[in-house]
């Protein structure tokens, strides 16, 4: 069977989620809890540490110019840091409008942060919480597209789908962590040469990034559609966007184009009844993008494997 086409592709997530207004649920629920209930704020601590920080560089630092433009970045960065909402973190594997990084919009704290551990600690609990959440839309998600309803083998997609996100992060935090330090170790090297040099294994590594994180678009997908564990995820990701270049290219594109755009339009949208508009068409857009993106994934590996039956026989 051939597989459908982008328009077709993003119509039938859009009309997955006019059938399923459940899946809307939990992003509307949390972005209106950022919005409109009591946060959870570390404005003084991190205050604290970003004048602490903004010390440090202006006492080791050799260049005072530099220096003094240098601290008033980091305190600027503090000031904005100091707005937000801590509970976003519940927001991290959710799409949602505020995001993790949510600002605290005068409806009052919860709670104040003014210690490190109680943040860490805190922080850490809302991450998992967080992880947990995500698993929670994904595995309905995957529902949904597989076209099954609630059944009892969804609390086992979710709880196996919580632990396989989590180890997906943290190979995702491994990678960033040690590709940093590459990349810090290869524009040190370039600047030696010249600002030429720099420019060129910046390009390359820009390229390289993006290569990478391109083929990972199905990641999600697979975990919670194909229920496999995040190496075998990362390696069908790699399958299907290599040997579908192009449409994914595509289908990435759409998706960016449309989600960036109707972002564009929710913020412009002011007054109690904007801001509820926002926060429903949002989810509806943010879920019926990833839903598209779930479908694609579902034809395209499908495809691959009738394929590669039909081979064997």
């Amino acid at each position: 069977m051939k597989p459908r086409g982008l328009i077709d592709t993003l119509g039938t997530g859009f009309a997955l989620v006019a059938r399923r207004p459940l899946l809307l649920v939990l992003p509307i629920l949390l972005d209106g809890l950022l919005r409109y209930a009591p946060g959870i704020s570390a404005a003084s601590l991190l205050s604290r540490l970003a004048d602490w920080v903004a010390e440090w560089s202006l006492k080791w630092s050799g260049a005072p110019d530099q220096a003094a433009t240098m601290v008033s970045e980091i305190q600027a960065s503090g000031e904005r840091l100091a707005q937000v909402n801590v509970l976003g973190l519940l927001t991290w594997q959710v799409p949602t409008l505020r995001g993790p990084l949510a600002q605290l919009q005068g409806q009052g704290i919860w709670a104040s942060m003014e210690q490190v551990t109680g943040l860490v600690i805190v922080g850490a609990v809302l991450t998992v919480a967080g992880l947990a959440l995500g698993a929670v839309f994904y595995a309905g998600l995957a529902n949904a597209v597989r076209s099954e309803g609630m059944t009892s083998a969804l609390v086992r997609r979710v709880l196996r789908g919580w632990l396989w996100l989590a180890v997906y992060r943290l190979l995702q935090g491994g990678a960033l962590i040690v590709g940093g330090l590459v990349i810090a170790v290869l524009l040190g090297v370039a600047a030696l040469v010249g600002d030429l040099a720099v420019a060129l294994v910046a390009a390359a590594v820009a390229a390289a990034v993006f290569l990478v994180a391109f083929h990972l678009f199905f990641v999600e997908g697979a975990i919670f559609l194909s229920e496999v564990p995040p190496v075998q995820a990362i390696r069908q990701s790699v399958t299907v966007v290599s040997r579908n270049f192009w449409p994914c290219l595509g289908l990435w594109s759409l998706t960016l184009i449309v989600g960036l755009g109707m972002r564009l339009l929710w913020g412009r949208l002011g007054g109690p009844s904007g801001t509820a508009v926002a926060l429903v068409g949002h989810a509806i857009v943010a879920t019926g993008l990833i839903a598209a993106v779930m479908g694609f994934y579902q034809d395209r590996w499908q495809q691959q494997q009738t394929a590669k039956g039909a081979r064997r026989d």
